[in-house]
């Protein structure tokens, strides 16, 4: 009996061993799912972000490539035709301060010549209608008469600032002239 006395007991430790354990191992089953879970989308959105970098690279290597080799070399080609197009600008200014310097001088000549004359708008419309015997005539003084011959001014010519652009150095139509223009120029 002794032997089962002992035997008993040691089946009853093993059972509360048994059910410590399993309680012990209750306390250590953790659930990690939603951390997992949470890790997983982490990682998924950082490897996006990746994919999303290393294209904007090479977007941007793409890029630059195509303005080192294409676009810098026609860069270049257009700022030494500039020197052309500054010395053609240059040469309107002057051009144009010409002008307005022979324009002043015709008005002058022309308010001269009203004043000499007595012009006035309403008289010369009057004077232009036959004679009706409304209004008397005044005859004008020749302007031969008094001041002898009338001498046009010295006036510009557009040869002297503008000179024929060559043919290989003509602009395209983003620039000034092209070449059938300068064709029809000469």
């Amino acid at each position: 009996m002794a032997d089962n006395k002992e035997g008993a007991q040691t089946e009853m430790e093993e059972e509360v061993i048994r059910k410590c354990t399993d309680n012990f191992a209750e306390y250590f089953q953790v659930d990690i799912s939603d951390e997992t879970k949470t890790i997983e989308d982490n990682i998924e959105d950082l490897l996006a972000s990746l994919d999303e970098f290393s294209h904007l690279a090479d977007t941007i290597r793409n890029d630059s490539s195509q303005i080192l080799f294409l676009l810098l070399p026609e860069l270049c080609a257009k700022c030494q035709s500039l020197p052309t197009v500054f010395n053609r600008i240059d040469q309107l200014e002057v051009f144009i301060d010409k002008v307005k310097q022979c324009v002043l001088e015709l008005e002058n000549l022309v308010d001269t010549a009203e004043q000499d004359l007595g012009s006035n708008s309403i008289q010369k419309v009057l004077n232009s209608i036959p004679y009706l015997g409304l209004i008397q005539k005044k005859t004008a003084p020749s302007v031969e008469s008094e001041k002898g011959e009338f001498k046009l001014p010295t006036l510009y010519k557009t040869s002297d600032y503008f000179k024929p652009i060559p043919k290989e150095k003509s602009l395209d139509s983003e620039g000034i002239v092209t070449q059938l223009e300068v064709d029809l120029q000469k």
